[in-house]
């Protein structure tokens, strides 16, 4: 899976640091570290970025730093405006991991990562394809 993500997710086959393969982008996706971002990294990007800085407890770049840069600033803490839960891209993940079909070792672990947020999805079909995944390891 990480093959595929490093294969399929830098189209523009960016290569360096950070800071150079921020220059020009319209997003940032963080969940890292804290402190990663700088200012000066937010004056490289697109004109208006939009930067989702969701390391917790500490985001990649403080609100109140980012905020006179950027058009959005969001967060994963709920006492920041903007808070954009992590949980929300649980489903999609594994949906993601589902359809990839890597390979699943150690089976507790997936067992874990699969039944966790198929209790909380709404969708039978998630569901119904977390069990089909679950069946064929035996569980």
């Amino acid at each position: 899976m990480w093959q595929w993500l490093a294969d399929h997710g830098n189209k523009q086959r960016r290569e360096g640091s950070l800071s150079a393969v921020l220059a020009g982008a319209d997003v940032f996706i963080g969940l890292s570290r804290p402190d990663l971002l700088t200012v000066a990294d937010l004056k490289t990007m697109a004109k208006d970025p939009i930067v989702f800085a969701m390391a917790n407890p500490l985001p990649e770049i403080a609100p109140e730093i980012a905020e006179p840069y950027v058009a959005v600033i969001a967060t994963g803490r709920s006492d920041y405006p903007n808070q954009v839960n992590n949980l929300l891209s649980f489903p999609g993940v594994f949906r993601g991991a589902l359809d990839a079909q890597p390979p699943l070792r150690p089976p507790q672990r997936i067992l874990f990562v699969a039944r966790s947020p198929a209790a909380s999805e709404p969708y039978a079909r998630l569901a119904a394809d977390v069990e089909a995944a679950l069946a064929r390891l035996g569980a």
